[in-house]
């Protein structure tokens, strides 16, 4: 949570904006949603999926540009497909059924980093 928070008031700075604290972050798709649509035809959840794999991708370089330490929260491989990428999401949930009422953004975040470890160094 405190990356989130460090994340959206780095944002602000670039916007002129003050920082927002968490708790005032809409919150509009649980993780049960996104689940119940990942076991449908997928259009939606993928789409859900790899909007949160690219913005994590995009903070870690917009945070880079501004000299601050941010590593990834996962590493995913090249060679993965969407497809790939929404069963671990899945398979997660199917795991830790507690984590359904969260926030799905937090979650996929989550299952990916744990699908998806980045190496250590």
């Amino acid at each position: 949570m405190r990356v989130l928070v460090a994340m959206l008031a780095v944002c602000g700075l670039f916007v002129g904006a003050a920082p927002v604290e968490a708790q005032n972050i809409p919150s509009f798709v649980t993780a049960d949603a996104l689940y119940k649509d990942c076991k449908g035809p997928r259009e939606i959840c993928g789409g859900y999926i790899a909007g949160v794999a690219d913005h994590d991708n995009d903070m870690v370089s917009v945070m880079t540009q501004a000299h601050i330490a941010m590593p990834a929260q996962f590493c995913i491989p090249k060679a993965k497909t969407l497809h790939q990428v929404t069963d671990a999401f899945t398979t997660f949930i199917d795991s830790h059924a507690g984590a359904r009422p969260s926030v799905a953004s937090e979650v996929v975040v989550v299952a990916l980093h744990d699908a998806f470890p980045c190496p250590t160094k």
